[in-house]
């Protein structure tokens, strides 16, 4: 009688043990597993710059000629700081993937040489965007856009997957305008009429590093609007026109760790997405 009371008790503890939820486990419950990665929508460059800097042209001729071909799988997004495009957040991201001169750049916020995130400009070439862009992500990414001609607002839905656990990713998303034409130092010289590509111009995530999902695996979606301004008026207190025709949103997740020294290589851009405005 002892003998088949043991047994019992045995079977029921393992039938109890084995009538788990799928993807949970016996020490972390209601967790999903990770799912399959998916390629990357496009990479993230990020060109620190100055209209007072007479090398940037440079880094800027170099960065063009490495996106050459790659135009659909890369994302510029131009950081100035210094100048009259200057907007706060630039300098903070600077900081926060060490910039030590400019032009620099960064590639999906990741250490591609040397022991920070970011590098000299002039040194990046298609291999180091081809590298990234092959590396698979645990990010899918979508997102769709709306602009409204009478009221000027701009709505924008992102939406994707996380698809294994990513505590530490965040939602950023921008607003760039593409062909300024303002003056710019070049070498020993001025160019009155250069054309600045790709200008960070405003930042509708909540947060300087990104916005927080509430999930840290699973699907998500949120929403931003914005009513683009005739003119944006950055720290320098200088208004540049907007221009809705040249004006593009950039959505990516990237995890923000800290901003400590320890942490410098791991705020790394998992996946972005590029839409036109009109």
């Amino acid at each position: 009688m002892k003998k088949l009371f043991l047994f019992a008790v045995v079977v029921a503890t393992t039938l109890f043990v084995a009538c788990k939820p799928t993807g949970e486990t016996p020490d972390s419950p209601n967790v999903l597993p990770d799912g399959d990665p998916v390629k990357k929508n496009a990479v993230l460059v990020e060109e620190f710059t100055g209209t007072w800097c007479p090398y940037c042209p440079i880094g800027a001729k170099a960065i063009h000629e490495a996106m050459s071909g790659m135009e659909d799988k890369v994302i510029l997004v131009a950081q100035h700081v210094g100048d009259e495009f200057e907007i706060s957040h630039s300098r903070r991201i600077a900081s926060l993937l060490r910039v030590e001169g400019y032009p620099y750049a960064a590639i999906n916020r990741t250490k591609i040489k040397g022991a920070v995130p970011s590098f000299n400009a002039g040194t990046l070439t298609k291999t180091h965007l081809k590298t990234q862009l092959a590396v698979p992500s645990y990010v899918a990414l979508d997102m769709n856009t709306s602009y409204d001609e009478s009221s000027k607002k701009l709505t924008v839905e992102v939406s994707g997957e996380l698809l294994k656990q990513l505590p530490d990713a965040r939602l950023n998303v921008y607003v760039t305008q593409d062909g300024i034409v303002r003056p710019q130092k070049n070498g020993g010289a001025t160019t009155s009429d250069y054309r600045h590509a790709f200008a960070l111009r405003k930042v509708l995530s909540t947060d300087n590093y990104g916005d927080r999902f509430d999930i840290t695996r699973g699907k998500f979606t949120k929403k931003y609007e914005y009513v683009i301004p005739s003119s944006i008026t950055g720290v320098t207190n200088i208004a540049l026109p907007t221009d809705v025709d040249n004006m593009y949103v950039v959505a990516f997740v990237a995890d923000f760790v800290s901003r400590k020294t320890v942490d410098v290589n791991k705020n790394i851009v998992h996946n972005a997405i590029q839409k036109k405005i009109k």
